[in-house]
């Protein structure tokens, strides 16, 4: 039965998104250049001050207007890797209400990720089964055992 919880556990697909995701308030938007020519923009948002997430806006789509207000509320998808890339960011309205996703061509929503089982899995939930039908067994030959040993000793009394 361990072993088959070992092999549940490694083999467990969460379903879980590549990216991280942090909401906040826009504090600053920087274009990033080298030798005049446009590189990327770098935003940083409330939430995390300290951080920059760095983003094309050429890779945009739908293509951005490169309009922001500081104070905006906005959701940010990144890859957590040094610079934090934004795959896609969302915007919201005064009254809380998403505006336009915009992703790049590498942002995946979890939807189109389902989970899959894999072979280990399908072994791990096999395993335990077994492991608990062999303790069900096993306690049911203990406790019978245990009852006959109580009937000889009451009967041969």
């Amino acid at each position: 039965m361990g072993f088959g919880i070992v092999f549940i556990i490694a083999n467990a697909n969460t379903g879980s998104s590549p990216y991280k995701e942090i909401s906040g308030r826009v504090q600053n938007l920087y274009v990033h250049t080298i030798n005049g020519q446009y590189n990327s923009n770098i935003l940083n948002i409330s939430t995390d001050p300290q951080d920059l997430f760095v983003f094309d806006k050429n890779a945009l789509h739908p293509t951005w207007n490169e309009q922001f207000y500081k104070g905006e509320e906005i959701d940010i998808h990144y890859l957590d890797k040094t610079p934090k890339t934004i795959v896609a960011f969302q915007f919201f309205d005064q009254y809380g209400n998403p505006l336009t996703l915009y992703t790049t061509s590498i942002y995946q929503p979890e939807q189109q990720n389902p989970s899959v089982i894999s072979v280990g899995f399908v072994i791990g939930v096999g395993l335990t089964i077994v492991g608990l039908l062999m303790l069900g067994f096993a306690l049911y030959h203990a406790i019978n055992n245990r009852r006959n040993k109580r009937s000889d000793l009451v009967s041969s009394s």
